[in-house]
């Protein structure tokens, strides 16, 4: 068992990263292993411990915490204990409990073999209508608190929201992780980092809007077309599985990678490749996660390529692709982007926003601009003479400087928050420079 293949399990990044802190012997008593299932007991936060199960064979999870997110943190926590130290988890008789929940299983699987069980007929139901789905259902509980939350934080004022603790955010995000919205959960965690620096009105407001307006229409989920109902599961927490993506066809192209962005919360990193296609003239982009300083499953380099096929997640405008092994990585063939001015891509944003309004990232190639300094601070100019606002999280603005030599650069980029993310530059002398 490999830990990428426990990633993909987890509703959550937050939930993958307090799984990881259960990942360790000490926090667990009576673990044992016996065939294909893992058991043990984790101490939570109440009187009695939780009883813990899993069965490995099909990563079906059973324990006696409150949590409706599933799998919960504890089962995650032995799976990774168990990828990681196997050894500590002996090899002994089945306890009572974990028998009787075996049983019970293979009495559902002798049943399934006789005809449609209640879960798949719950399946074809949501088929038909979404709402039926018991995992939506929870989510939309869950967003109608967050609805009357929202307009309480409207009614406080931003100045007075700006001075609230982290832990007011927190609280709200996990009771959004319990209701399985973890995506809504993310959003809200960022909230406070949106209350910093100039500008922070307008980035707070606009970030509160983006979380009602999702919510709003999550709550319409049927009366949307099926493309749009998957951007927004998608946006609240409802992933499609690789194995799902592994049995459709994709688009096979040779791939550049043209920019690499990793971010780190605690011991959780999450990695995300933007590749161009040089025949199918798209950008696709790939997220990964990583525990404790482990490796990617996406292991590919700025200035290298792929030459194979990926396959897009489902939503309104395609960008998160999964890549279908077997695929050949090779040196790059060259940066080939048509890039824009910065008012022909601002055009294209926009159009963007108006099919999906719920974009947070968007790949910006920007041709033509100037790097100038200016009272100690760097700004980037577009052909037109327009100011291209970098975004805080840019950290190697003076490189832009050293690089330009006075002449203009190609940069690629994500545009995040309005404002521009470099990743990469392409020289006038087409030399390409990795900013990440």
């Amino acid at each position: 068992m490999k830990p990428d293949q426990i990633t993909s399990l987890a509703p959550s990044p937050d939930a993958l990263r307090r799984a990881q802190s259960l990942a360790h012997a000490r926090k667990w008593t009576d673990l044992g292993q016996s065939g294909s299932y893992l058991w043990g007991s984790c101490q939570g936060s109440g009187s009695k411990a939780y009883l813990v199960a899993v069965d490995t064979s099909d990563f079906a999870s059973k324990c006696t915490c409150p949590s409706r997110v599933f799998p919960c943190k504890h089962a995650l926590g032995m799976l990774l204990l168990f990828a990681g130290q196997p050894e500590s988890l002996p090899v002994l008789a089945l306890p009572e409990w974990v028998g009787e929940w075996r049983r019970s299983r293979e009495g559902r699987a002798e049943r399934r073999e006789g005809g449609i069980t209640n879960n798949e007929q719950g399946t074809r139901k949501v088929e038909g209508n979404p709402r039926n789905d018991k995992r939506i259902n929870r989510m939309m509980l869950g967003m109608q608190e967050l609805e009357v939350w929202l307009q309480d934080i409207l009614q406080m004022g931003l100045a007075e929201l700006s001075q609230q603790p982290f832990e007011y955010f927190e609280g709200v995000a996990a009771r959004m992780v319990d209701a399985q919205a973890p995506g809504l959960a993310g959003l809200i965690r960022a909230l406070p980092g949106s209350m910093a620096g100039e500008g922070w009105q307008e980035r707070s407001l606009s970030q509160i809007g983006h979380i009602y307006l999702l919510l709003k229409a999550f709550q319409k989920l049927e009366q949307w077309p099926e493309d749009f109902q998957d951007e927004l599961k998608s946006l609240a927490g409802i992933h499609v599985k690789k194995d799902q993506l592994e049995a459709k066809s994709g688009i096979s192209d040779v791939w550049e990678v043209v920019g690499k962005r990793t971010e780190s919360q605690d011991r959780l990193e999450m990695q995300r490749l933007w590749l161009w296609g040089h025949h199918s003239r798209q950008f696709a982009l790939l997220i990964d996660f990583s525990f404790g300083g482990g490796s990617f499953s996406y292991n590919y380099m700025p200035g290298t390529a792929l030459a194979g096929e990926i396959v897009f997640y489902p939503g309104i405008l395609p960008e998160r692709a999964h890549v279908k092994l077997p695929v050949k990585v090779q040196a790059g063939e060259g940066v080939l982007i048509p890039g824009k001015s910065f008012s022909d891509f601002l055009n294209v944003y926009a159009n963007a926003l108006s099919i999906n309004p719920f974009l947070s990232t968007y790949p910006a190639w920007l041709s033509g601009v100037s790097v100038f300094s200016e009272a100690e601070n760097i700004i980037l100019l577009s052909d037109g003479g327009k100011k291209i606002p970098l975004h805080p999280a840019f950290q190697r603005s003076w490189e832009l400087l050293a690089v330009s030599g006075g002449q203009p650069l190609s940069i690629f980029g994500e545009w995040l928050a309005n404002r521009l993310l470099p990743l990469g530059i392409l020289t006038s002398n087409y030399r390409w420079i990795n900013l990440s």
